[in-house]
């Protein structure tokens, strides 16, 4: 097809208060492999064109036409294109760039054309130009396992594949990376997309689509599938319960299936004995039944799994705990943690008969087979710690907790007394009370942080930004509400702080 400008009204009409305005609405055809449509106002050609694209004029009246002011728009892409110019070469309009168009580049170009004898404006507008790759033809197509009965060929778009097995992938590859395709409808991919395919037994047909940028061209392709054999194959592939997480042959922290045993953990506390729902993945064209009615899971349960071929069945048995342990696993990063943690999150996780040892069971969080739970260090510095559960056991190493072993003061008033401050130490906020005749204004009080030795967890006064070595006593300035004391406690970027009030 080719794309016109139409100039269709008598040359009075033309004035310019009341200017037509026409936009192209078709496809300029430059040879073999342009598309038959495009989308409403762009001209659509191969970035094989070059630089040089003609418009075909429809020109009813002859009129001897002027181009002005052509200004050039990069909608997308057209990284090396920096002018237009465009002159009417007899029934055509050729738009000329300055530098080198390239696939996926979407240029507009808006114009004025005047009649030459009169000055008279014959149209206004904007053209937009789209170089678009048309190619929508296939390189690849291939099953595995199985092959087509023909192979994939130029300008052959339907194919056999005979005796398919149960499932196999089919890839699909198009000559043109910014193609998409679509194999059975499936989610498009640019360039090549590999489906995983299970055909019926019997004959069935598999489609891909492949469609070229901008929807301007598209091709089907069609593959007839036979599948003779049925399928004796009878496995579990996936097991859960309610809303739970499915287990698989790989080990999880809800279970997992092996041979033809599943274990299956759910969060402690569930009443096994009822209100319990299968969720079962088993292997295509197979069925499951459960070998006795009702959803106690109170003791092992049977599964029957019976192929499609109606003769090959399996029989799996299902063991269900509520919060025990198949193995504990513990994540250690990072390996400094800040002193305390505070939040806990409870997923479920049976906490009876769980041992901590290394802890005094307050501030690090870490994970235990996928629940996590928060234990506090109130004792700063490195730590080894060993988890068991269920006879199963874990340890930590490495772990450095931040934060002051030690905080002591002291206050001393003007007139030369001197006694020590009682603190609390836990767990952010250092709280003292001056006591009976000491007031801020004349009373200077010193603190005396500390760290344990070797821990490598640097003491910081905030107030002055001064490093504090761990034992020395510290002068607070400033004995105001309106000045917050901070003492900061730091290693590997992880800090800790500690905020200082009084009252009197």
């Amino acid at each position: 097809m080719s794309c016109s400008i139409e100039f269709d009204a008598p040359l009075d009409e033309f004035i310019v208060e009341q200017t037509e305005m026409v936009s192209p609405r078709a496809v300029v055809s430059t040879g073999p492999g342009a598309p038959e449509s495009a989308p409403d106002g762009y001209i659509c050609v191969p970035p094989a064109s070059g630089n040089t694209v003609s418009v075909p004029l429809e020109n009813k009246h002859g009129f001897t036409l002027v181009v002005e002011d052509p200004v050039l728009t990069t909608n997308s892409g057209g990284v090396g294109i920096s002018g237009v110019s465009v002159v009417q070469n007899g029934d055509k309009l050729d738009i000329t760039f300055t530098g080198t168009p390239a696939e996926g580049d979407e240029l507009s170009v808006s114009l004025v054309i005047k009649n030459a004898d009169d000055g008279r404006i014959l149209y206004r507008g904007t053209i937009n130009i789209a170089y678009i790759d048309f190619d929508v033809e296939l390189k690849t197509l291939s099953p595995s396992p199985g092959a087509l009965v023909s192979p994939l060929a130029s300008g052959s778009y339907n194919y056999t594949m005979n005796g398919a097995p149960v499932e196999f992938n089919l890839t699909a590859e198009a000559n043109n990376s910014a193609a998409l395709v679509s194999i059975n409808s499936a989610g498009a991919e640019e360039g090549d997309q590999t489906l995983k395919i299970t055909p019926p037994l019997g004959p069935s047909a598999i489609e891909i689509l492949v469609k070229a940028p901008h929807g301007v061209k598209e091709r089907l392709y069609t593959i007839q599938v036979t599948r003779n054999a049925a399928s004796n194959v009878c496995d579990i592939v996936s097991f859960k319960l309610n809303n739970w997480s499915a287990v698989t042959v790989s080990p999880s922290a809800t279970g997992q299936i092996s041979g033809t045993t599943i274990t299956y953990y759910v969060p402690y506390g569930t009443n096994l004995a009822s209100g319990l729902t299968p969720d079962i993945i088993v292997s295509t064209g197979a069925t499951w039944k459960r070998e006795t009615s009702g959803g106690d899971y109170t003791g092992s349960v049977q599964f029957i799994v019976t192929a499609e071929d109606q003769s090959t069945k399996k029989t799996y048995t299902v063991d269900v705990s509520a919060g025990n342990l198949a193995s504990i696993t513990v994540s250690t990063q990072p390996t400094t943690k800040v002193y305390p943690v505070q939040s806990a999150v409870d997923t479920g996780f049976n906490d009876a008969g769980m041992v901590i040892r290394g802890t005094d069971n307050h501030g690090y969080e870490f994970t235990i087979s996928g629940y996590t739970r928060s234990y506090d260090f109130r004792t700063p510095g490195a730590r080894t710690v060993e988890v068991e559960k269920d006879g199963k056991t874990a340890t930590v190493t490495g772990l450095t907790v931040v934060g002051l072993s030690g905080l002591s003061a002291k206050k001393k008033a003007q007139n030369g007394g001197e006694q020590p401050i009682p603190i609390s130490f836990f767990p952010y906020t250092l709280s003292y009370y001056l006591g009976a005749g000491f007031y801020p204004k004349d009373t200077t009080v010193y603190i005396t942080p500390s760290v344990p030795s070797g821990s490598g967890i640097s003491i910081i006064y905030l107030v002055s930004g001064s490093l504090v070595p761990s034992g020395q006593s510290i002068m607070l300035e400033h004995i105001s509400s309106m000045y917050p004391h901070i003492i900061r406690a730091s290693k590997d970027g992880v800090t800790m702080d500690y905020t200082i009030t009084y009252s009197y």
